[in-house]
């Protein structure tokens, strides 16, 4: 009787258990739109909502499936009772929670997700199929699914937040090395410069045993000067002004005199295109990154460098015949937890442009990674 009434209770549990510990995994806005989705599949509910809190203010929709996107709402407008419980039509008037529900005749119910006494969610459901209503076991599977979401909902925020000052740091971090480069290059390298040059000046105009003397000194300091002009060129490469061109072959010159293995650079870029510095910056260190990878870790004897515009996009593509790691495809919780830093801070400079960073397996053997970088990319 209660598998008639209800259904299979192990189902719901099972798939609770999964829905949270993937969300605890990998706590990402499109893991949790994937579990929606998967809700909606395992109650047989055509049309929903799944709403969160953008701010503290207002609550915006992320996902919809077959209604048209829901207007903004503000919390302080929400009427919703203590506790988590989903509210459902025919037990209450739910344009009372909010008017702009009043405007949604396919609305059946409505389950908050609350954290801390405050919504950071809504799940806005449409009328299962074929009952046409929700059941004492939906409604309770609701209510847990409800509060998991709620968790996963912050620990999204917490997580984009921390992305996104990674992101910020990275950023400064570069800014840092320009200015450190420019402040070795205007100060330092010129004293030292103008040091060895008046050594070497002045022995022309004593005598021989001191002469030599100031010769080995103007020499010492020319190397000084060198290694000096080595730091800079470390810390910010001077090509990287030059625009995205240059800098792809400055990364690929500087990775072919490691000798690792043979690389195939193909840049279909006209001189004359002009990217953005952000953009650039972005392409240069994912590049150099994806480069570094493939000498210390793929084993490889080749590889390939491809800078193209593709449609409205630009495209950066790195790829290798080497061993194909598999905590390439990981993703990023993973890879932060693996202390993977380099391959999360490729992704996380190709987001700081909009940017997708797709990596996959080579077809015959290795790895391809591929930057594509929507519009707006060029300068100006």
């Amino acid at each position: 009787v209660q598998t008639l009434l209800y259904g299979f209770q192990l189902t719901h549990r099972e798939r609770l258990t999964d829905f949270s510990s993937r969300l605890a995994a990998q706590p990402e806005a499109a893991n949790l739109q994937t579990i929606f989705r998967e809700t909606l599949k395992l109650l047989q509910v055509r049309k929903a909502v799944l709403m969160l809190a953008a701010n503290a203010e207002v609550l915006v929709s992320v996902d919809e499936v077959r209604v048209d996107k829901a207007t903004p709402l503000l919390i302080r407008d929400l009427a919703l009772p203590i506790g988590t419980a989903p509210c459902l039509s025919h037990n209450r008037d739910l344009s009372r929670i909010h008017p702009a529900f009043a405007g949604l005749p396919w609305l059946e119910a409505i389950v908050p997700l609350m954290a801390g006494g405050q919504p950071v969610g809504l799940l806005l459901l449409g009328q299962p199929i074929p009952d046409g209503y929700f059941n004492a076991r939906d409604v309770g599977f609701l209510q847990q699914l409800g509060d998991t979401m709620a968790v996963a909902a912050l620990n999204i925020h917490l997580f984009e937040s921390s992305r996104a000052m990674s992101r910020k740091l990275l950023q400064v971090r570069d800014a840092e090395r320009l200015y450190l480069a420019s402040q070795i290059h205007d100060q330092p390298l010129q004293q030292v410069s103008y040091l060895a040059n008046e050594l070497e000046r002045l022995s022309s105009q004593v005598d021989d045993s001191v002469a030599e003397m100031l010769r080995q000194h103007s020499r010492a300091l020319s190397e000084v000067a060198a290694e000096l002009r080595t730091t800079c060129s470390g810390l910010y490469p001077p090509v990287r002004q030059q625009g995205i061109q240059w800098a792809v072959r400055e990364a690929v010159y500087n990775f072919r005199r490691q000798g690792n293995c043979q690389v195939e650079l193909n840049v279909d870029l006209a001189a004359e295109v002009i990217v953005s510095v952000d953009v650039a910056t972005s392409a240069y260190h994912v590049l150099v990154e994806a480069l570094n990878n493939i000498g210390k870790h793929a084993r490889a004897t080749r590889a390939w460098v491809r800078l193209y515009q593709h449609e409205d996009c630009l495209c950066l593509l790195v790829e290798d015949d080497g061993e194909c790691d598999e905590s390439t495809f990981l993703s990023i919780p993973d890879l932060l937890r693996g202390q993977h830093y380099g391959l999360a801070g490729m992704h996380e400079w190709a987001d700081a442009v909009n940017g997708q960073l797709v990596i996959s397996r080579r077809f015959n053997g290795g790895t391809t990674i591929r930057l594509i970088i929507p519009p707006p990319w060029r300068e100006g």
